[in-house]
């Protein structure tokens, strides 16, 4: 046995020294002489001093968004921004890029210290690291903290008037992609790593502001240890966090601030006071119509990226599901429950997986009611996909599953939208398939914090009694109109992508430079929808990040 595990970790080790090799000849061979060309900054005009300071907590510089974000940063720059830009410098103990995917790798930040020496330094921004903040000797001492609290049965880790918990507890779960082992032991292991970065990251938020005070704090990132502190840190001291983020629903765009779709409607009131028309106008539900015949026929990016779905018929689909039409058919679609950032969204539950086994609970006795559930296909088919899925959880609290409750396993990949004529009720978490099933006329119950959240669009329960009475059918159902439906649906799955032309895709990007000739490219006039996310983020009082 002892044998066999040393070849597999031999085996692994060498695959680890392939990528990395792989990842030096890409940069030498393909990256560095279009780099120096489009990073050229003589050609472009003086910057215009506006004095504006952004920090972007890089923190890790292995995803490509870090790209996105360089780029960014410089027009900021050429618009007369003050840059300062933090990466870790191998000073975490727990981070996004160190999980149990990895844990045979003897340099897991191999990556991020090459791009950093090697890329990032050819943006000359002013670049500092965590332990210009925060001392070798202190982060020592954070980390003694740290393994206190690690042994505490007080579960509150407050720094700052910051609490932690959750970051570090969302962190567990991702280390693990969901597959939290039952051994504890290890578990605080993880624990202890994420604490520690915690306190590290929150510390140096605070050290940051005092040296470098500033106006701006711009990342793609606002969850899990490594970048979480920044995030409450600066929305609770100012509000001056700003997010860049990539979507799903479109592979060449952005989007600004993601978090404000999912913590009040105001962005979207204020997209709505913006508008000349009411309501769509032709081109516009056009627009809307081609985007979702898009997902309703299975041709959308994502789905055809990850292979989410087979082109199956819908016999196929009643035979292996048996469907009753005369019973009350609910669908409850749920997320993937390790994914960024989810339990700051709970709102009736704490989380999906609790949310899930208590819908269960309610309706397991249910005769004239089938509860199935379908879990979201990247759970399967994404390349972070989980090693432990929802379907996994329920099955283990109920190894023989009730009679009127069905799993609709992402393997089968049963297209969603073939469902949808069966469905007297859709049920989410704060997933976005809840605005599709509106724009198909479905009644919809929403227990998290989604993007239509109080806008009086789906059932919102306040607790566990309205629920259960909305499950049953117990209330009468009541469907927004189809035009104030498609004008959110509008709103959020079109208007709120800005279009992004400066690398191959945004989403499931393969950089391999930039689409620039040089930074004359990103100058003020030359890209409309640069500029405009630019003004997003330097005049946000002035601009309405929807009108592009």
């Amino acid at each position: 046995m002892f044998m066999i595990l040393r070849k597999i970790k031999q085996k692994l080790s060498a695959f680890e020294l392939i990528r990395k090799f792989k990842h030096i000849y890409i940069y030498n061979f393909k990256l560095k002489r279009k780099l120096n060309e489009q990073l050229d900054d003589k050609k472009i005009n003086k910057y215009i001093i506006r004095g504006t300071k952004i920090l972007i907590p890089l923190i890790e510089t292995s995803h490509y968004q870090f790209y996105q974000l360089l780029i960014i940063a410089k027009g900021l720059e050429i618009r007369g921004a003050d840059i300062k830009i933090l990466v870790c410098g191998s000073c975490l103990d727990g981070c996004e890029i160190k999980s149990i995917r990895n844990v045979n790798d003897n340099d897991p930040c191999f990556k991020c210290r090459f791009n950093v020496k090697n890329i990032l330094n050819k943006f000359n921004f002013n670049i500092v690291t965590i332990d210009n903040y925060v001392s070798h000797d202190i982060q020592q001492i954070l980390r003694e903290e740290a393994y206190k609290l690690n042994k505490s049965t007080n579960t509150k880790i407050l720094r700052h008037g910051i609490d932690l918990e959750r970051c570090i507890n969302d962190s567990i779960i991702r280390y693990y992609y969901g597959n939290v082992p039952n051994d504890q032991t290890e578990v605080d292991k993880i624990r202890l790593a994420h604490i520690s970065t915690a306190l590290i990251s929150i510390e140096v938020a605070k050290k940051i502001d005092i040296d470098f005070n500033p106006d701006i704090i711009l990342s793609s990132m606002p969850s899990y240890s490594a970048w979480e502190p920044y995030y409450k840190y600066y929305k609770l001291n100012g509000n001056r966090f700003k997010q860049i983020s990539i979507s799903q629903f479109n592979f060449n765009s952005l989007q600004y601030n993601s978090f404000e779709l999912y913590l009040s409607s105001s962005r979207f009131n204020n997209y709505k006071n913006s508008r000349q028309n009411k309501n769509l106008n032709q081109l516009e539900k056009k627009i809307l119509e081609d985007f979702y015949y898009n997902r309703i026929s299975g041709e959308a990016q994502i789905f055809k990226k990850d292979n989410y779905f087979l082109a199956t018929s819908k016999e196929e689909h009643l035979k292996k599901l048996k469907l009753n039409k005369s019973k009350r058919n609910i669908f409850l679609f749920s997320n993937v429950y390790w994914d960024i950032g989810l339990s700051e969204l709970s709102s009736l539950y704490n989380g999906v997986i609790e949310w899930v086994l208590d819908t269960i609970e309610l309706l397991k006795e249910e005769e004239n009611i089938h509860l199935y559930i379908k879990p979201h296909p990247a759970e399967v088919f994404d390349s972070s996909s989980s090693l432990k899925g929802v379907s996994t959880t329920i099955k283990e609290k109920y190894p023989i599953l009730p009679r009127n409750i069905t799993i609709i396993e992402p393997e089968w990949q049963i297209l969603t939208y073939d469902l949808f004529e069966y469905i007297d009720l859709g049920v989410i978490f704060n997933g976005t398939i809840g605005i599709e099933m509106m724009m198909s006329n479905i009644p919809v119950i929403s227990t998290g914090r989604t993007t239509h959240f109080g806008l009086g669009l789906a059932y919102e329960p306040i607790n566990r009694i309205e629920y259960k009475t909305l499950l049953l059918g117990e209330k009468p159902t009541i469907i927004s109109s189809k035009d104030s439906i498609d004008l959110f649906a509008y709103f959020y799955f079109i208007r709120s992508l800005i279009p992004w032309t400066l690398t191959e895709t945004a989403y499931s990007n393969n950089f391999m430079g930039y689409n620039l000739n040089s930074l004359y490219d990103i100058e003020p006039g030359n890209n409309l929808n640069f500029d405009h996310l630019c003004n997003c983020i330097l005049d946000k009082d002035n601009t309405v990040p929807e009108m592009w």
